[in-house]
């Protein structure tokens, strides 16, 4: 780890698999019982910040992993659960929730809970791309630039764009290395 800050409350926990290399990053568990769990095995996570705010959230990565700066947050006990060998590009931003409340006007009850985050495995979220609370991205999936997922994505092996993120094209796969 470089340049790595941590701010951890008593009850959290941290786990961090072998063969990790984190550079720049900032990982911040507040919230009772809060865990990050990073699997490692050729993980490389370089400019993130992972915040588990509130009691019993949890952020859970899988092996093969690369990021290139990512806001990560669970809020309010959800979870967010990234499969194996991902990528995502930079500028990420991922939340199970809105950071604020929204209130019923006239019965004064809150509208907008959070709700847990699921990205399988082999999912690509290009540069820019924003994940919101309740989002399920499934296996194999490229995310377009500056594409918004707010909800669940039905098909596998499919690009999505836009915002909000709609199906561009089913039956693809990806690689990390260049195919000529």
């Amino acid at each position: 780890m470089t340049k790595t800050n941590l701010v951890l409350c008593k009850s959290a926990k941290l786990h961090i698999g072998r063969r990790t290399q984190l550079h720049n990053c900032k990982i911040t568990l507040t919230g009772e019982n809060s865990s990050l769990f990073i699997k490692g095995t050729s993980t490389n996570i370089n400019n993130a910040s992972f915040t588990m705010a509130e009691k019993n959230s949890i952020i859970t990565i899988g092996k093969s992993f690369t990021m290139q700066g990512e806001c990560i947050t669970s809020l309010e006990g959800t979870s967010i659960t990234i499969g194996n060998d991902c990528m995502f590009s930079g500028d990420i931003d991922i939340a199970s929730g809105d950071y604020h409340t929204i209130l019923d006007y006239d019965t004064r009850e809150r509208i907008n809970p959070s709700k847990s985050i699921i990205i399988a495995d082999h999912v690509w979220l290009g540069a820019h791309t924003r994940v919101l609370k309740g989002s399920q991205i499934p296996k194999g999936c490229i995310i377009g630039n500056s594409s918004v997922v707010s909800g669940i994505l039905g098909v596998k092996h499919a690009i999505y764009v836009g915002i909000p993120a709609k199906l561009k094209k089913k039956n693809i796969d990806w690689n990390r290395e260049r195919i000529k």
